[in-house]
């Protein structure tokens, strides 16, 4: 088929030798063979022209960034894992019979404010809206509407590989995060009277557990009672 230029997207940010610009006029530029929407109205920066078809269904302008990426990226020489790229130069780590299955979404990197840390995630369009799914969630089958959280062992959020990955409360992921430094052992508050006190936080409150006269009784105090409330995902660092 022979198209006019009327026909083909003026999107050169994503034309690469594996995805060139001349598609079915209509159909997603990606290649998936989906049909797209009319546009609205004219947006430059997005290809789109009013009355016109858009270059994209949403979200798959990211598969042909994800394209380039992925020929970038190196694998491990483990042949038990593999990497699958994300944004912002990052990777995630998985267990490699999920590879496959895995690597036909396109995985971006979600940055969480209150975990100060990165996860991968990919972008669904539902209601309206931009929802976000993540990766270790996907893996050990927690669906979006699903209470219970992802833990991630080792507290690396790109390592998600199923032996690294648990089902947990949200109380019991709270307690495998990595803590802010201080100068005290954990569970341990300096006392300006002298000596040190002891406190854990259970359910967002803070809980007494008593006066220690060294910091090494108040944290082993703190330890025996988060042993018996968090049990496995208790972190001691």
């Amino acid at each position: 088929m022979n198209l006019t230029e009327q026909d083909t997207c003026p999107l050169i940010d994503y034309v690469t030798p594996d995805f060139p610009r001349e598609v079915e006029y209509g159909y997603c530029h990606c290649r998936c063979g989906e049909k797209t929407n009319i546009a609205d109205s004219s947006r430059v920066k997005w290809g789109h022209v009013k009355g016109k078809p858009i270059p994209f269904v949403f979200g798959h302008q990211m598969r042909v960034r994800a394209r380039e990426r992925r020929g970038a990226i190196s694998q491990p020489e483990d042949l038990t894992i593999r990497h699958i790229a994300l944004t912002k130069r990052l990777f995630a780590v998985v267990d490699a019979f999920l590879y496959e299955w895995l690597n036909d979404y396109t995985w971006y990197a979600f940055y969480s404010e209150d975990v100060k840390s990165h996860y991968a995630a990919r972008a669904i369009w539902e209601d309206g809206k931009v929802k976000h799914i993540f990766m270790h969630r996907q893996i050990i089958g927690l669906s979006r509407e699903d209470k219970m959280q992802g833990d991630h062992e080792n507290r690396n959020t790109l390592d998600n590989r199923g032996s690294n990955l648990r089902p947990a409360t949200t109380t019991q992921n709270a307690a495998n995060k990595r803590r802010t430094k201080t100068r005290w052992l954990r569970g341990a508050h300096f006392y300006k009277h002298g000596g040190f006190t002891s406190r854990i936080s259970i359910n967002n409150r803070s809980v007494y557990l008593g006066w220690f006269p060294t910091e090494l009784e108040a944290h082993l105090a703190w330890k025996a009672a988060a042993e018996k409330r968090h049990g496995k995902f208790m972190n001691i660092d």
